[in-house]
């Protein structure tokens, strides 16, 4: 199962290698030394791993063990998941592929009461 962004970023452990990141290029670069713009470095370094995760599920230990959540889905969002998958397998992907699969993991989300970050694709 992928896990959301909130969650790869706590199993992945994302705050910490931005922070070794951060401080190995301090030690060269002072103007980092009072940590003016570390947040956009972690926020873009986190959307970079969410992105190879989502790619690769298969390199990242960050499965969920022992829960399982229904995704209740409209009959619009069933056939856009079903087209969504012939395109995949097909080898076909766009825009539209990544806007599917964010709306989808908004509502699986707010299920589990959790919230998706804008802008990982």
């Amino acid at each position: 199962m992928i896990v959301s962004l909130q969650k790869f970023k706590q199993k992945y452990g994302l705050l910490d290698e931005a922070c070794r990141q951060w401080c190995a290029v301090a030690v060269s670069d002072k103007s980092r030394m009072d940590g003016v713009g570390f947040g956009e470095f972690y926020e873009k370094l986190s959307l970079e791993k969410y992105k190879e995760y989502r790619q690769h599920p298969d390199r990242f230990d960050v499965t969920e063990q022992g829960s399982t959540t229904v995704l209740p889905l409209t009959v619009e969002e069933l056939r856009e998941l079903e087209e969504l998958v012939a395109n995949t397998l097909c080898g076909y992907t766009d825009k539209s592929v990544e806007d599917v699969l964010l709306g989808l993991e908004i509502k699986f989300a707010a299920i589990k009461g959790e919230t998706v970050s804008e802008g990982m694709s």
